[in-house]
């Protein structure tokens, strides 16, 4: 079943308040796209920067009664986007950014974020979560943009441009048949959010 990478890219924009940085689309329209094997070997990253990466994607979209994002491969697919995609000045913002995160964190707790235990990492993804809340980064430049925003939208836009996503999580019609108006929930997807 072919998923239409724009229409993915637009629902992640959705959820992601209506913002995509322009080298997180141009690295899914080029093909990026996230591994279906949760378990990698950093290329780009250190592993201990890929261990950061691997356990915020998950505590920004964890397992429940859905794949999280280490199940469906999404710190393999960001560290693709960083290396392969980003132009060297935003490699530098995510590195420099990424290392800031580090830092703070080891300073805060006296370990490094991937050593905590879930809820320590829920705890300051939670807090991360609620300084960017309600911000609109669209009239800012990329510069300016939180780690946490752009850990969250590499994350969210992994997750709902694999075929898991944009087919379970959301619900995909090939080509929807006709609009009925009245219909039963069970019969309208549960009220998943339609991913074309």
């Amino acid at each position: 079943m072919a998923i239409n990478r724009r229409e993915a890219i637009k629902k992640a924009a959705y959820f992601m308040g209506g913002t995509i940085s322009a080298p997180a689309i141009l690295g899914v329209l080029n093909g990026c796209a996230p591994s279906a094997k949760p378990n990698w070997t950093p290329s780009f990253f250190t592993e201990d920067q890929a261990l950061t990466v691997m356990e915020l994607s998950e505590a920004i979209f964890p397992a429940t009664d859905t794949l999280g994002s280490k199940d469906l491969g999404i710190p393999k697919f960001i560290e693709s986007m960083v290396s392969t995609v980003y132009k060297e000045k935003d490699q530098k913002l995510f590195m420099d950014k990424l290392a800031a995160f580090q830092e703070s964190v080891q300073s805060d707790t006296g370990d490094a974020f991937h050593s905590l235990t879930p809820e320590q990492k829920n705890e300051i993804a939670k807090r991360e979560n609620d300084a960017i809340a309600g911000k609109s980064f669209a009239r800012f430049n990329e510069d300016q943009r939180p780690f946490f925003w752009m850990m969250k939208e590499l994350t969210l836009l992994g997750v709902f441009t694999t075929e898991y996503g944009a087919t379970q999580i959301l619900q995909y019609q090939l080509v929807p048949a006709q609009w009925e108006a009245c219909v039963p929930l069970s019969e309208a997807g549960e009220g998943r959010t339609h991913a074309v």
